[in-house]
């Protein structure tokens, strides 16, 4: 006669010899397992194969989809606002001459993600912080340029104005 337990729930079972290598179905919890004789005494099947036993059936090393220890949180999920002050704060410093509209609205999508977010921890707060900030910059820096455009025109009209209407050139 072949005693073995079940691997899932433990519940003894006893088969003829003739059953040895067949597959049984656990009637307490479902488990279907190999019978197979279990060594005699405290010696385990690890000591007996030299270290290595082959895992349980239904042994996964890893936890399933969906499944996140006590010690590793679960991620968070992005805030779109965030992402979206982030986009156009980096948009203003590329394109300058749309400075002054997209840096103001990734300054304004970055205070409403931080509002949003609170004191939570979040992924989000880096991303709503660095389109706030990108957002600063760009309308600083269109403002520069615009600046300096209007300073230009203004010197060259200034220059402009200062030379007589009609210039009279030599004759050939």
């Amino acid at each position: 006669m072949i005693n073995i337990n079940c691997p899932q729930c433990g519940r003894p079972y006893e088969f003829d010899d003739a059953r040895l290598g067949a597959l049984e179905k656990c009637v307490q919890c479902g488990a279907t397992f190999t019978i197979q004789r279990q060594p005699e005494g405290p010696q385990s099947a690890a000591g007996q194969q030299g270290g290595y036993a082959p895992p349980p059936p239904g042994f996964y090393p890893y936890p399933p989809p969906g499944y996140y220890p006590a010690y590793y949180p679960p991620p968070q999920p992005t805030n779109g606002n965030a992402v979206a002050a982030l986009v156009l704060g980096i948009a203003s410093l590329v394109v300058l001459f749309l400075g002054f509209i997209l840096g103001p609205l990734g300054i304004y999508f970055g205070a409403k993600a931080l509002r949003e977010i609170g004191n939570v921890p979040s992924n989000s707060r880096g991303l709503a912080t660095a389109g706030r900030v990108c957002g600063i910059i760009g309308t600083i820096l269109s403002a520069l340029i615009v600046l300096f455009y209007v300073v230009m025109i203004v010197v060259f009209v200034g220059l402009a104005s200062h030379h007589p209407p009609h210039m009279q050139y030599p004759a050939d």
